[in-house]
This record gives structure tokens, sequence and C-alpha cells, in this order.
């Protein structure tokens, strides 16, 4: 009877204890369930350390980003900066690393500058949303690029959207009328970190007065780019495309007026869902928790390493990112965690061994 139990013990349960203790140990899908709920998310790590880098006695939550009256002055830091902060002294390190739900650049136009927009945009990591309400315009072919696709009417589309703060809104629609009708509706709602309108002066002066005339406020109007884009004198709707994408990234990274925007670090979201879906396949995730002086990439950047060597993300590249596939690829399976510090400033025989220079500390962890 008892070798019959150990049976169907190994049989029935071993495997969903290994994988319980194996998901326990990967909290990206705790942080991609709070994002998904279009919520900020701050993901703690606290471990002790030995003079090798070794991390022991490792404990890693995931919690709210709290933004309340009573947020302490770490998280107010990690909202407004949209930066990691690393305690590397004391008992233990502690590493909070704050995730902000994505930002997606809604396209309202399907036409030539919307097109290319959307490609462009995608190519640098933009959550890119095409609206057009003809079948013709909003379809895969016309849109391969695009994370989502909808044809409806300009409104009923807005609305099903459901704009949030960290949204960015490009309204280049066929007509005067459309334009209008969609940024009535854009303003009348939940206000965007980001909202242009294409075309002409004369389009944009009459666009100007039937706002205020449906009520709203100057100030509100003052706050949309338009002429949309930099003045760079762009003809072309690859040159106006590159004009308007610039001033989305400036908002993106920088943040504009009141908007204070998340995505500051270098962390591509892509690399978070990548982990988040994949909790049993067996990897390690390499963070940039700190950085001194002129790096490749910043705090919050990471990497995805796999036992075959596959990476996804990156950590700057090089001969650095190079040993830190290496020493990843050693850990996975073990359930270690290691820190490595990375010196870019060493100098080879009077020369610097770094185009770069800078510091960055690097936490290597088995998921």
């Amino acid at each position: 009877m008892r070798s019959r139990m150990i049976n169907i013990l190994a049989n029935e349960d071993i495997d969903r204890i290994l994988k319980e203790k194996e998901t326990k140990m990967n909290r990206y899908p705790d942080v991609e369930a709070l994002l998904a709920d279009n919520k900020c998310a701050v993901m703690r790590t606290a471990f002790d350390m030995d003079a090798g880098g070794n991390a022991s006695n490792l404990e890693q939550e995931v919690l709210p980003l709290d933004l309340g009256e009573d947020a302490d002055a770490e998280h107010l830091f990690m909202r407004a900066s949209g930066r990691p902060v690393y305690h590397p002294d004391g008992e233990k390190h502690v590493f909070l690393e704050p995730f902000f739900p994505e930002e997606r650049l809604i396209v309202l136009g399907g036409g030539h500058v919307g097109c290319c927009l959307v490609e462009m945009a995608a190519r640098c990591g933009f959550t890119t949303v095409a609206v057009d309400d003809r079948a013709d315009f909003a379809n895969e072919d016309r849109f391969p690029w695009a994370c989502q696709i909808v044809c409806d009417d300009f409104i009923h589309a807005i609305r099903e959207l459901k704009i949030r703060e960290q949204d960015l809104v490009c309204i280049m629609t066929r007509g005067h009328s459309h334009d209008a009708d969609c940024l009535l509706e854009v303003l009348s709602g939940t206000e965007p970190a980001y909202v242009g309108m294409l075309g002409s002066k004369k389009k944009i002066n009459y666009v100007r007065e039937k706002m205020i005339a449906q009520g709203i406020p100057a100030e509100r109007l003052d706050r949309v780019s338009s002429p949309i884009g930099l003045d760079i004198g762009g003809v072309t709707p690859e040159e106006i495309t590159i004009s308007i994408l610039a001033e989305l990234i400036s908002v993106k990274r920088k943040g504009r007026g009141n908007y204070a925007a998340g995505m500051r670090t270098d962390l591509d979201p892509a690399v978070i869902r990548l982990i988040a879906e994949e909790p049993l396949t067996p990897k390690a995730v390499a963070t940039i928790m700190r950085t001194e002086g002129s790096v490749p990439r910043g705090a919050g950047a990471k990497m995805v390493i796999y036992e075959d060597g596959k990476i996804a993300g990156s950590i700057g590249g090089g001969a650095k990112e190079a040993m830190i596939i290496a020493e990843a690829k050693k850990i996975i399976g073990t359930g270690k965690t290691i820190v490595r510090h990375i010196d870019l400033n060493g100098k080879n025989g009077g020369q610097s061994t770094s185009v770069c220079g800078g510091i960055l500390d690097v936490l290597v962890q088995d998921v």
C-alpha cells in the first residue's frame, strides 16, 4: 500500500508541485495582471549578497504602485520619474521596479500619413491602434504593423476604445467634419497624454471655432498639437510622419504638461509579456538595476536568456552583455540569483575598453 501511494504521488502530484513552485518563482504574471487592469505596479526584490555577487534569502513581491496621499517618497519618485530605485546598502539589498500600463497610439484615419505613422511607430515600440470607417482602409493588408485594427464609425470606435490618460491620439481623417467630430469626442472624455490633429491652418481654425462653440474650454484646446508634430518642414507622408513621431517619442519619454511619462526606463513592454506568458519555460532574466555615467541602456532595461542561448530584449550589447548571457545560462534551472557590477570605464594600455563608459549593476535571476 505504501509503495502504491508513492507511485500515485509521483505520477499525479509531483509535476503539479514542481509547476506551482516554478510559477511562484516568476512574479511577472502578477505584474501583467495589474497592468491589464490599467494599474501601476511595483516589484520589490530584496536579497542578501556575498562578496562574489551571489544573492541569497531572496524575497520578491508585486504590489500596486501606491500613488495616494500617504505614498512614501520612493513610490512618488518612481511615479514621477518612471525609474527604478536600488538600495545596495544595509542589511538587505532592495530593488524597487515600477511598471506602468502600456500607452496606446490611436491613429484616427487610414490615409497615407496614417499608414506610415502606424508602421514607423510600431517599429519604435508603440502599441498601435488604426481606426477608419472604411473597410478598404481598415484592414490587415493596409495596416500589417497595427496591434489592433478597428473598422467602425469614428465616434463609436473612440467610445469603445475607452481612451486613458497614458494614451496618445492622432487625428488625421479625410475631412474637416470627421476631424471636428473626433476631436470633440476625445476632448469630452478622459484627457489623453497627447492629442494631435493633422491639417492646414484653415482646417485647424475651422475645427477650433467649432469646438469652442460646443463648449470645449480654450485651455484644453491649447493642449492639442495642431499643426501636429515638430516643425521640420516635412512635405512627403514619410517626412510628416517623422515630425509626428519625434513629438510622440518626446511625450512618451519626457512627459508633457501635467502628464508625467510612465515609461521613461529602457524597458520594452513586450519583454514583460514574454516572461509572463511563459511562466514554465526555463530561462533567466537580466535587469539593469542602477547606472552611472554614459551607458548604452538605462535602469529598468531587461533581457531574457534561454537555455539554448537565444535572447529577447537587450541590456546594451557588446562584450559585457555576452558575459551576462554566458553567466545567465549557467544559473537557469538552479533557482539562483546573481548580481554583476559592470564597469565600462576600464582602461587597457591607457586606452578605454569601452566607447560608452559608465557603470551598471545587473540583477540576473533564474525564473
